[in-house]
């Protein structure tokens, strides 16, 4: 009892202690978002041969639209080509892996994970046009308390939240693409 009650104690006092879950998401990347106006960029990287696709922040308002040729120019050809009623779909699978499991907290992030596939890009075209991106990945969410941070209140007051739908406060919750490490630090 008194072996719990002392990790319990140095837990509250050193850090914060958290547990979550590694899942695989599917984030849109969509060229004719009407809350953001950027562009997509398509780039690719020779040295570890990684395809990225995102908003081009340098170029607000500008409309951008790849065709089939200037995606194949960027990316070269896909590892696979479907189609639907109204789209003609590219899949470009990537080597980095995807990551299902849970997550534990204990002063630092240790994932209990496995490999559930691969990341893998879907691109949608209708009419020789990009339309949207689909980026099949996967994201962490944690939940963190730590007791120390809000006895702390100067400190507290000029922290900022740790991700996603977080909030300055005793808990939090983390949602972050990929594999997300946590630790006192990232205050």
């Amino acid at each position: 009892m008194r072996i719990v009650l002392l990790i319990g104690i140095c837990l509250a006092i050193s850090g914060c202690a958290g547990v979550g879950i590694m899942t695989p998401t599917s984030h849109h990347i969509d060229s004719n978002c009407k809350i953001i106006n950027f562009p997509i960029e398509l780039r690719y990287s020779t040295e570890n041969k990684t395809r990225t696709a995102g908003y081009n922040y340098s170029a607000r308002g500008k409309n951008k639209t790849y065709s089939t040729d200037e995606v194949r120019l960027a990316w070269g050809a896909p590892d696979e080509i479907t189609s639907d009623e109204h789209h003609t779909i590219w899949t470009y699978r990537e080597k980095t892996l995807r990551w299902s499991g849970m997550v534990l907290h204990a002063l630092v992030t240790i994932p209990l994970a496995i490999p559930t596939g691969k990341t893998k890009y879907t691109l949608y075209f209708n009419n020789d046009n990009l339309e949207k991106i689909l980026h099949h990945t996967f994201s962490t969410k944690l939940f963190v308390c730590d007791p120390l941070y809000m006895m702390t209140g100067v400190m507290a007051a000029g922290m900022s939240p740790t991700g996603q739908d977080s909030s300055i406060g005793l808990c939090n919750v983390i949602d972050r693409k990929g594999m997300y490490f946590h630790y006192l630090m990232n205050y």
